[in-house]
């Protein structure tokens, strides 16, 4: 079960404190007005062959890789598809969490499926927890995951850097900010490229990517939406706001998020206020590789079919990889809803 991203503030007191002692002890991302490498007057700082060392931030403090990560531990799945993104996949050397099906090209799901899998817990937002001791025996020289799936002062204080993707970032602390926009799919792609060594397989793909980008066209007239996750068991639900990846893919699909007004990028929904902004499209998020679960849930829902979108078998539903976190498979996912609005 992918890493479903639920609001800062419904976080347990274990969240708080992992967070704490990530920003007291991680990481950092570049910077628009970063210098060239080899741009300081001070030739100690000069960086070594291959651009290195290279400065990132992560979740608002610095981390320095003197040399490209051949090692990499990692916590939870999610970020697999910008590893590839820079030709990375094979440097993996332990990982945790399930891999989706039928959402990878069948090379990556290959090579996804070759990564030894290190068994884990399952946090509260449905992520991966993993104790340091077991990292660290895999030997990595870079963990990439969420700041509640481990001990990351644990790994600094043995020399492990550990780099939090932007989507798991503590509220206040994430480089990306306001409404989310494929920008940031590729501001991902090349913080990647700069940490493994890979900016010019990095450029490529956000070339890829930008012209992927001029060929998306909206389904049919223009609609309103709402992205909906449905927690096993039922009974309530979390829409998605401004920042969530599914803003942008709902725009170039030719839908408005009814909850862009939201600056949460998930929360917990009422029946009242989802029957006020009445979408005319509901977009149910799922990892199963049967959607039937969560269409069951939806519909037990109080007011479900009162809503415009039942009313008009307007109910689609879109994998969890497509959405968050802002890798390519963001910009997949548009075709994904397009193909489902045009049946």
């Amino acid at each position: 079960m992918p890493h479903l991203l639920l609001p800062r503030r419904l976080a347990t007191l274990g969240l708080a404190l992992a967070a704490t002692t990530l920003l007291a002890t991680s990481c950092a991302s570049p910077t628009a007005g970063s210098p060239a490498p080899g741009s300081g007057s001070d030739p100690a700082a000069a960086p070594s062959a291959g651009g290195f060392p290279v400065t990132v931030t992560s979740c608002g403090t610095e981390l320095t890789l003197d040399a490209a990560p051949q090692r990499i531990f990692l916590i939870g799945a999610d970020t697999i598809p910008l590893l590839d993104a820079v030709g990375a996949v094979d440097r993996v050397v332990s990982r945790t969490g399930t891999l989706p099906t039928d959402v990878y090209d069948p090379d990556l799901q290959a090579a996804a499926e070759a990564i030894p899998v290190v068994e884990s817990g399952v946090g509260e937002t449905g992520g991966s927890v993993i104790s340091s001791e077991v990292v660290l025996a895999a030997d990595p020289d870079l963990v990439i995951g969420p700041t509640n799936g481990v001990d990351s002062g644990a790994l600094t204080a043995a020399g492990i850097p550990v780099y939090t993707p932007p989507a798991y970032c503590p509220d206040g602390t994430s480089p990306q900010t306001g409404t989310a926009s494929f920008q940031w799919v590729q501001d991902q792609v090349t913080e990647y490229g700069r940490m493994l060594g890979a900016t010019d397989q990095a450029q490529a793909t956000n070339d890829r990517l930008t012209q992927q980008l001029t060929q998306l066209e909206p389904a049919g007239e223009r609609l309103t939406a709402a992205a909906l996750y449905i927690p096993q068991g039922g009974g309530t639900f979390y829409p998605y706001g401004a920042p969530s990846m599914v803003t942008p893919l709902f725009e170039a699909a030719g839908l408005d998020n009814v909850y862009a007004d939201d600056q949460q990028r998930v929360f917990e929904g009422s029946a009242e206020d989802l029957l006020d902004r009445d979408p005319d499209v509901v977009v149910l998020l799922y990892s199963d590789e049967d959607d039937s679960a969560v269409r069951d849930a939806f519909a037990d829902l109080p007011a479900a079919q009162q809503l415009t979108a039942v009313q008009q078998d307007r109910v689609l539903t879109l994998r969890f990889p497509y959405t968050d976190p802002p890798t390519p498979l963001s910009v997949d996912g548009v075709g994904q809803l397009t193909e489902q609005l045009a049946r």
